[in-house]
């Protein structure tokens, strides 16, 4: 079931990573929402973000100038990257486990408010007014008479020490909070299913759903910043593309 701001590709795939490029994505949020440690510097911009709107700007120009053969290799190149990182393979490994023990407690848990549900892998979401702005959830769970979406739900796969934390605490990191609350404001709900997967705990406690509904006043503060970073991104993009600026020879 392909929504209308959905594109179908595979998470992963280079259509995927293609479709991304320049694009400000919810795993990314956290970044715009970090704050400098001085005080006196509240208005500035952290060096990680200074390197993020870079990075993005860079992303953009290469998605407008460079041949596709060229793209090709820079994804061979980070897909590599990506593999090489044992969190990264870690999560790839066990998130169909985690999907399936997620519909199972769906299935014995709800319905919710008397409607029943189900659960659903997705593509690439696109903001519908910011086309500029886009999310891959891990899935969604939907109405099934209806076919709206209640919620996004987002798998973390962590060990031992990460998923007691979840359990103990009943909290997520800032990170992922903030990549949530992208998620479900480019769907278009205000509902998300955090999921803690470990399979080295006892069976009862390998699974763990935190279900979290966003305000309006967070997705006010989200939309500011994504604009804010945007424009940021677009005016680096054109210092990049203006080659007259940097490229001098003397003689």
């Amino acid at each position: 079931m392909i929504r209308d701001n959905e594109i179908c590709v595979s998470q992963r795939s280079f259509d995927w990573w293609y479709r991304r490029l320049g694009r400000i994505t919810a795993s990314d949020i956290s970044i715009l929402f970090s704050e400098p440690r001085a005080k006196a510097d509240k208005d500035k911009l952290t060096k990680t973000q200074q390197s993020y709107v870079i990075a993005k700007a860079s992303e953009r120009v290469q998605f407008q100038e460079l041949h596709l053969m060229h793209l090709h290799r820079i994804y061979n190149e980070q897909s590599n990257l990506a593999d090489k990182n044992a969190d990264v393979a870690r999560g790839v490994t066990l998130e169909p486990e985690a999907q399936l023990m997620f519909i199972n407690a769906l299935c014995k848990h709800f319905p919710r408010d008397g409607k029943k549900l189900d659960f659903d892998t997705c593509g690439l979401f696109i903001h519908r007014a910011m086309p500029f702005f886009g999310a891959s959830p891990d899935g969604i769970v939907y109405d099934t008479e209806t076919e709206k979406i209640e919620s996004v739900v987002e798998i973390k796969c962590p060990r031992v020490t990460g998923h007691y934390e979840v359990i103990s605490t009943k909290k997520v990191k800032p990170a992922y909070y903030y990549q949530m609350l992208a998620q479900a404001f480019i769907l278009g709900t205000e509902t998300c299913e955090f999921v803690s997967y470990c399979d080295e705990v006892p069976f009862d406690h390998q699974l763990v759903v935190l279900t979290h509904k966003f305000k309006n006043s967070e997705k006010e503060q989200l939309i500011e910043k994504v604009e804010k970073f945007n424009t940021l991104i677009e005016v680096e993009k054109e210092k990049l593309l203006n080659t007259e600026d940097w490229v001098k020879f003397d003689g």
